[in-house]
């Protein structure tokens, strides 16, 4: 059996303790920023493109493909940016962000956060069935970029929140903001389940059209 985690505010209290979080940092942008036709697919990350702005070296990172992109004015459309130059576009990976560079985007983070409370209860069916493993107390919702080993707890940059368990089953309406968790952190961007991923895309795409 698993041991009962706490809650994410209570991991927060003891992370906060150690010093060791990257400060984030904010943005905002302009879609007439962006070069078009300097653009990058992620090889490795689902859906993730680069766009290299024209004048202030930095690099805007979006779920959304240019066709998509082009046709939305809300900030809501990107994840945020990251400092580089059009010749270190080529070596832009998810996986090696750096954090120290990295400025998020704080309406998108709040929007991500707002579909996991929903999607994570039942369209992960891994959380489903870690939920009927450990029959009550707290569930973390793990960041996929640094898997933690079975039956440890991640790091608090890699939790995304927490899920109240009871009766085996994830309480709807339960999910707890891990507010130490770190868009990218040293491991890179964040990653999430499949089934949250796809679901946060078509979420996003169903906000921005309205």
């Amino acid at each position: 059996m698993l041991k009962l985690i706490k809650p994410a505010n209570y991991l927060l209290g003891n992370s906060l303790k150690l010093n060791t979080l990257v400060q984030a940092r904010y943005f905002s942008f302009s879609i007439n920023q962006i070069q078009f036709d300097k653009v990058k697919k992620d090889s490795e990350y689902p859906n993730l493109y680069y766009y290299p702005t024209k004048t202030d070296n930095k690099t805007i990172l979006s779920l959304l493909n240019p066709n998509q992109i082009q046709s939305k004015s809300k900030a809501l459309s990107t994840v945020g940016a990251i400092g580089t130059t059009t010749q270190d576009l080529k070596g832009l990976k998810a996986a090696t962000l750096d954090p120290k560079l990295f400025e998020e985007n704080a309406d998108f983070i709040e929007f991500m956060h707002e579909c996991l409370s929903k999607s994570s209860v039942d369209k992960d069916q891994h959380l489903i069935a870690l939920a009927q493993y450990q029959k009550e107390g707290w569930l973390h919702v793990p960041d996929q970029r640094n898997p933690a080993p079975w039956g440890r707890i991640p790091l608090p940059e890699d939790i995304l929140g927490s899920l109240l368990i009871q009766d085996s089953k994830i309480v709807p309406t339960s999910y707890q903001k891990m507010p130490s968790h770190r868009v990218v952190s040293s491991s890179g961007l964040f990653w999430l389940s499949e089934a949250l991923h796809q679901d946060l895309i078509e979420k996003l795409k169903v906000k921005l059209s309205q």
